[in-house]
């Protein structure tokens, strides 16, 4: 993986995206408007992810877990309605951190200086995409061991530097990424306690 030095912690998996050409990055003013729905949406994605860890012989503590599965089943309802009416592009490999983005560059042709709209639906059950602008800085290839990527020898990757997010907006980004990182190690934990 060649993202830069100092990028952080990197997300790696399938998730859905849309790439589109753009003449140019939004003013400094529809930025400002695009950067809060991010963030938004990033911070209603990361409460609905959040546990309690409290007294379980607590009446209102397990009243709120109580209202919390039922709203958590309404969303799921919901979002399943939402899918339903709104196809998804299909989900790709892709790696991201708060500052870039690298997917497979097998069926792109974006030259490097392009600007793209990247639509990335973060979470499968919420049909709302995180909205980012890029500009292309190339392709880079490198040794496929992974399966992921679905074979062997050389993959070749396109890589993109964000433009206009704001500080707030990429630490959103890092902490979504961090807690993904920790579900995945929590994940293979449990596994290899299971084996």
């Amino acid at each position: 993986m060649t993202m830069r030095a100092g990028t952080g912690m990197i997300y790696e998996g399938m998730l859905s995206l849309t790439l589109e050409a753009v003449a140019a990055i939004p003013s400094a003013n529809q930025l400002v408007t695009i950067n809060e729905a991010n963030e938004v949406l990033l911070n209603n994605l990361l409460m609905l992810d959040e546990k309690f860890d409290n007294d379980d012989d607590d009446e209102i503590i397990q009243e709120l877990r109580r209202q919390d599965m039922k709203l958590r089943l309404i969303m799921d309802l919901l979002s399943t309605l939402l899918l339903q009416n709104q196809l998804l592009p299909a989900a790709s490999l892709v790696r991201f951190s708060g500052e870039e983005l690298s997917v497979p560059a097998a069926d792109l042709n974006h030259a490097a200086g392009s600007k793209l709209k990247c639509s990335l639906f973060i979470d499968p059950a919420v049909p709302k995409p995180l909205v980012l602008f890029a500009q292309v800085q190339g392709q880079h290839a490198e040794d496929a061991a992974s399966d992921d990527l679905q074979a062997t020898g050389t993959a070749s990757w396109m890589d993109f530097t964000f433009v206009g997010l704001t500080r707030s907006l990429q630490d959103h980004i890092e902490k979504l990424i961090f807690r993904h990182h920790r579900k995945a190690v929590a994940l293979q934990r449990r596994q290899n306690s299971n084996s």
